[in-house]
């Protein structure tokens, strides 16, 4: 760039970055908000499993 339309060239790549960062942004957050019921579920799964392990052993408390 020569510096005669630096103000322009600047202003063009800054509102595409800011728009490109918000859909990024959006994306996430949706994947990461269908993510959360899986999660919780294999956790709770999880817990389920050391609990009936704990049981199953004859265990009165177990460590998570």
């Amino acid at each position: 760039m020569n510096g005669n339309n630096q103000e322009l060239g600047s202003l063009i790549p800054n509102l595409y970055v800011t728009w490109s960062a918000m859909n990024l942004l959006e994306s996430i957050s949706w994947v990461a908000l269908g993510f959360v019921p899986t999660f919780a579920a294999m956790e709770a799964a999880w817990r389920m499993a050391k609990w009936r392990q704990a049981k199953l052993f004859g265990a009165t408390q177990v460590r998570l």
